[in-house]
């Protein structure tokens, strides 16, 4: 700017023309637009909107630290601003993106999926389950959810022996809540299971992509990777929905707040959106040294107008305008970040991307690559290609393929080679096989199979380890179903596990309508419950009728006279969308369950003389409770009184209710 001004003199001095100093004034104001960041628009002054014109970079101003919180609803401009900031000011850069198809995505950088990885992490895993669940109300079951946790998780080395670990700890158990509070662990350990394998990398310029995740993955991969980040250090650390990592609870909050804490002394920038500054604890927001408010309303209105932001000049805002309010309330319209175009992104050199295989029948995909394999003769030609170019070799045993040009392009290019190859011989030992016949015939001899029972059915049939058999097998249940020649069933079972069953098509009543019946029968028979196969229902429990609806047939369950109430029970959320009122297998578990509950009040209320035996035998008659389940509810009352138990007792036996 000096240097400017001087040269600006030097050229009035030389041609006395005030003209001339339009010359490097047009220059210095070119310079600064290309060197800005945003424009200044409009500013608060005396108490009211002056409009302005200005140039603004987000350098300009000496800062505590480079720590920047952009709030603001959806569609306003947040995302834009993050990514131009980070990769204007930052060579280093990691992001966590939770939404599909974001801005973010198309960053100079490495995107990795998180949903391919499935780290198991003893050091992180119970806080970042505790925070990802949040329990607010501290009950008997909750204040036990830690302790369990701990010994579950110290005694496990990866998902599978946690599940094991946790079935043998249920089964074992004897105490009650404590078994109540195992069995909740278990329905939200479910709500986690990854459906990869493995540590996520860490990059230092990377997005995180973990929008294919559910809401309950998200927040808790989020804090587990977190936690890796403990020790980064010269780095921007870019968080888009806040919401999904700065939780708190009474005992337990995200390490992003020691990150945060810590950060300058380490040279890391938090770049924080967020579309309410409620999600951010009010503790951090003196942190951040910038920020930046778009178009608010309601409740984060009146938060932004308690911190002294003009409550006019926030009402001004048009898309893609915010205020920076640490350094005067001014009104700013960032430049658009430019997005890289389709194809222009290359891998990152000396970097290797994890492989996905898929094996169609005919050969393999690995990522981006094709391998395919041939007899010939005595040996086996392998075919692989990778778009630029094919490779071909002559194997006799599968193993000499690492000594081939191929191996050295495989092993170069994925990060899990050995894998890669491990998987074609698994499906090498099963090209024999007849994956469409086989599991035709196993439907034709059972009915309707989960996808595990087909895979071991083939296994026995043919010598071979079942685990070597379910990826053929599933990718050929996948294709006959998308083709028709199948039925796919998904069942939520009455603990909340998701299985998916098989069987042929048919146009009688399905089979899977009858495995859920079956499914009932036995919950009724866990619980005490006298359940029963009628004409003109499905099932009956005492005066209640239940009626299984598939979603097969585009149908409404027929009116049924002669029950108190009719249940109508559906095999997942889908079908259940369809039917109002509908219940799921878990659903009807906890509401039978607590017909014991109902049934001891109500012979409570007899002896105490409330009622008298006929209103409880009607009790009794419309719970459906039945034989062992209701013996030990009289049981429990005979000390109360003795003799009015045993006229319950005889009125029961008449009846054939025990």
């Amino acid at each position: 700017m000096k240097a400017a001004v001087i040269i600006s003199l030097l050229l009035f001095l030389r041609f006395r023309s005030l003209y001339i100093l339009f010359i490097p004034v047009s220059l210095i104001l070119i310079s600064e637009l290309i060197d800005s960041d945003a424009i200044i628009l409009k500013e608060w002054r005396n108490g009211r909107i002056s409009y302005t014109l200005g140039f603004y970079s987000f350098r300009n101003r000496r800062k505590a630290n480079e720590n920047v919180l952009i709030v603001g609803t959806s569609g306003k401009g947040k995302t834009n601003l993050m990514d131009l900031l980070i990769s204007k000011y930052f060579d280093r850069f990691i992001v966590f993106n939770f939404k599909k198809g974001d801005l973010h995505l198309k960053l100079d950088a490495k995107v990795v999926d998180i949903s391919e990885y499935g780290p198991f992490d003893k050091d992180s895993f119970v806080e970042a389950f505790m925070l990802t669940f949040q329990p607010r109300i501290i009950g008997e079951v909750v204040s036990r959810y830690a302790g369990l946790l701990i010994d579950l998780v110290n005694r496990s080395e990866d998902w599978a022996t946690l599940l094991r670990n946790l079935d043998e700890s249920i089964k074992r158990e004897k105490d009650r809540i404590n078994k109540t509070t195992l069995i909740s662990l278990k329905e939200k350990i479910h709500l986690l299971l990854p459906k990869g394998t493995g540590d996520i990398p860490i990059a230092d310029r990377v997005v995180y992509d973990f929008s294919s995740l559910n809401d309950y993955q998200k927040c808790f991969f989020a804090e587990i990777l977190l936690r890796k980040l403990r020790d980064v250090s010269n780095i921007a650390i870019g968080i888009d929905e806040a919401y999904n990592v700065f939780r708190r609870t009474e005992h337990h909050y995200s390490i992003t707040e020691d990150l945060l804490r810590g950060g300058r002394a380490r040279k890391v920038a938090f770049i924080v959106a967020t579309q309410s500054i409620l999600d951010m604890p009010a503790p951090l927001i003196s942190q951040f040294d910038t920020i930046y408010v778009f178009s608010v309303s309601g409740p984060d209105l009146e938060r932004v107008r308690a911190m002294g932001v003009p409550e006019g000049l926030i009402k001004s805002l048009r898309n893609y305008e915010c205020i920076e309010i640490r350094s005067g309330y001014r009104v700013l319209r960032f430049r658009r970040f430019k997005k890289k175009e389709k194809g222009e992104r290359e891998e990152r050199e000396g970097e290797k991307e994890k492989a996905i295989i898929e094996y169609d029948g005919r050969g393999f995909n690995i990522g981006k690559c094709r391998l395919e394999m041939r007899n010939a003769g005595d040996l086996t030609e392998i075919v692989f290609s990778d778009g630029t170019r094919t490779e071909r070799c002559y194997v006799k045993r599968l193993d000499e393929i690492r000594e081939s040009r191929i191996w050295k392009i495989i092993e170069n290019r994925f990060s899990n080679a050995d894998e890669v190859i491990d998987r074609i011989k698994e499906v090498d030992l099963r090209r024999g096989i007849d994956y469409r016949d086989e599991i035709t015939n196993a439907l034709a001899e059972n009915g309707i199979l989960s996808s595990s029972a087909i895979a071991r059915i083939i296994a026995r049939r043919h010598g071979l380890n079942e685990d070597s058999v379910k990826f053929a097998c599933s990718t050929y249940l996948k294709r006959m179903a998308e083709k028709g020649e199948i039925v796919r069933n998904e069942l939520l079972d009455e603990f909340g596990r998701r299985t998916v069953y098989y069987e042929l098509p048919s146009a009688s009543e399905s089979r899977f309508h009858d495995l859920i019946i079956k499914k009932i029968e036995i919950i009724c028979k866990r619980l005490g419950l006298n359940a029963e196969r009628r004409e003109n229902v499905d099932i009956a429990i005492g005066n209640i009728g239940i009626e299984v609806e598939t979603g097969k047939k585009s149908r409404k369950p027929a009116e049924r006279r002669g029950y108190d109430e009719i249940i109508v029970v559906v095999p997942n959320e889908d079908v259940k969308k369809r039917y109002e009122g509908s219940l799921t297998l878990k659903e009807l578990f906890i509401r039978l369950k607590g017909s014991d509950k109902w049934v001891r009040g109500s012979i409570e209320a007899y002896l105490e003389g409330k009622r008298d035996i006929k209103w409880l035998i009607g009790v009794i008659e419309r719970s459906g409770l039945r034989g062992e389940g209701l013996r030990k509810e009289m049981e429990r009352m005979k000390e109360g009184n003795e003799e009015k138990v045993k006229i319950i007792e005889e009125e029961c036996r008449r009846r054939g209710y025990i």
